[in-house]
């Protein structure tokens, strides 16, 4: 197990598309300082997600001692949060149940970077005409609410 600086990616690109059903698919993934997971150019419901990282980081931070799960929405993909000690949490990657990479992280690193990668989704959403729907408002409120959280 690594202690890494961890990035979500989000892409405003050509895969930025609304399903009939009007979620929003895109390019997310997160990089792990050289791999990434679950792959690099992943392609799943980036506001879902995104909403997710957030509010399982955002739980964390207000003291939540139980482990968090964040599931992306196609395939068997899943990061575990757990903490660890004032500040660190340990990120479990998973893929079927099988851990493929864990890493120690600071949780305010890992929340400030959330809330940028969240707050550059909204910006795409505004840029496409896709900010219309429940997800992307409970995006903007979970960045409010993460932002509160983060120590001034």
């Amino acid at each position: 197990m690594t202690k890494s600086t961890i990035r979500l990616l989000v892409f405003d690109d050509e895969l930025l598309s609304r399903s009939q059903s009007g979620t929003v698919w895109g390019r997310i993934y997160f990089d792990l300082g050289g791999n990434s997971f679950p792959d690099k150019g992943w392609s799943d419901l980036v506001v879902v997600i995104t909403n997710a990282w957030i509010e399982g980081l955002f739980r964390t931070a207000v003291g939540a001692t139980q482990p968090t799960k964040v599931l992306f929405m196609d395939g068997p993909i899943a990061i575990d949060i757990s903490p660890t000690s004032p500040g660190l949490v340990k990120l479990d990657f998973t893929h079927k149940g099988s851990v493929k990479h864990s890493v120690i992280a600071h949780l305010d690193e890992l929340l400030q970077d959330a809330i940028s990668a969240g707050e550059a989704l909204l910006a795409i959403c505004r840029q496409h005409g896709r900010s219309d729907d429940s997800d992307y408002n409970r995006l903007a409120a979970n960045i409010d609410r993460g932002i509160k959280s983060l120590p001034v």
